[in-house]
């Protein structure tokens, strides 16, 4: 392969948006790599959610055109091609967005998944700001070692970052549970899968009020000033089924559409236009605080039954 075609390649994966067909078979809210990790992830995790007609959409698919402008200016109107799914893979499209939907919310952004995760990132940073202050962890993960290059903030070469892979980092991992201090404590949690508890502020406010929020963040600061001690990780995310894009944005062609099975249809419709369904979805914030103990626990529980009861 050409460095022209690595060049391309590279360039196309680096795209937050895609700018013209290929680039949403590799990027967009319909793409090859969703629709692999999907039926992958549904299968190596044993779950029974998740589950979408794969055949019955791959069938589906068409080639139209759609009409786009990314500076919304009247001279910047173009023709591009686009994938859309026939009128008949409605409701596969419609099992694939909720299937993506409640994979993101009962498996990779489920409660312990995402406590190892934030845990393993603070560690990383710990450790990180320990070498680079000459701290114990320099002996643990010396520069010649492409995980002691990483920590460093130094450029990897393509075989150290093929190396990072799950067996180094839980050999490294477990080299560190010897380090003295919250570093090795955080390690040895880790490896036990003794995981930070988890106060789920988002399922706590069924009512949706904002106020209440802004007020427990607040409360929550308040805390963190007056008990550096605290080990208080937050999780803050959006979880969406499907995202909106005008016409006249880079995101155009991150939409999934719906045509017609009656001859080349070169006016394909949005799906949430096409589906009650998916336009029923709604997104949901996801606000939850990881802390090291069931006393901490207890005291953010307390702070939002004061909140609540004013």
């Amino acid at each position: 392969m050409g460095s022209a075609s690595t060049a391309e390649i590279a360039k196309r994966l680096k795209k937050k948006d895609p700018s013209d067909i290929f680039d949403s078979i590799v990027a967009s809210q319909f793409d090859g790599d969703r629709l692999d990790y999907l039926v992958r992830d549904r299968y190596m995790t044993g779950v029974q959610l998740g589950g979408f007609d794969v055949d019955w959409l791959f069938d589906s698919i068409r080639v139209g055109k759609i009409t786009v402008g990314y500076e919304g200016k009247l001279d910047d109107a173009y023709e591009v091609d686009a994938l859309y799914l026939s009128e008949k893979g409605i409701r596969a499209a419609e099992g694939y967005l909720i299937a993506r939907f409640h994979m993101y919310e009962q498996v990779y952004l489920h409660k312990s998944t995402r406590s190892m995760e934030i845990m393993f990132q603070k560690l990383l940073r710990e450790v990180s700001n320990d070498i680079k202050n000459s701290g114990e962890t320099c002996n643990v993960f010396p520069e010649s070692c492409p995980l002691g290059k990483f920590l460093r903030g130094k450029l990897l070469a393509v075989s150290d970052y093929l190396s990072l892979d799950d067996s180094t980092l839980s050999e490294g991992l477990g080299r560190l549970t010897g380090v003295e201090g919250h570093i090795g404590v955080l390690a040895q949690r880790l490896l036990g899968r003794n995981l930070y508890k988890c106060f789920d502020i988002g399922r706590m406010n069924q009512s949706n009020d904002g106020h209440s929020i802004m007020k427990f963040k607040k409360n929550l600061a308040d805390l963190k000033k007056s008990s550096p001690h605290l080990n208080l990780l937050e999780d803050r995310t959006i979880l969406s089924p499907y995202r909106l894009h005008g016409y006249d944005e880079p995101g155009a062609l991150q939409k999934v559409l719906i045509g017609s099975d009656r001859g080349g249809d070169n006016n394909p419709k949005e799906v949430k236009n096409k589906s009650s369904i998916i336009a029923s979805l709604s997104e949901v914030e996801i606000f939850r605080v990881y802390v090291e103990s069931a006393e901490t626990k207890a005291k953010l529980a307390e702070i939002w039954r004061d909140i609540q009861n004013v």
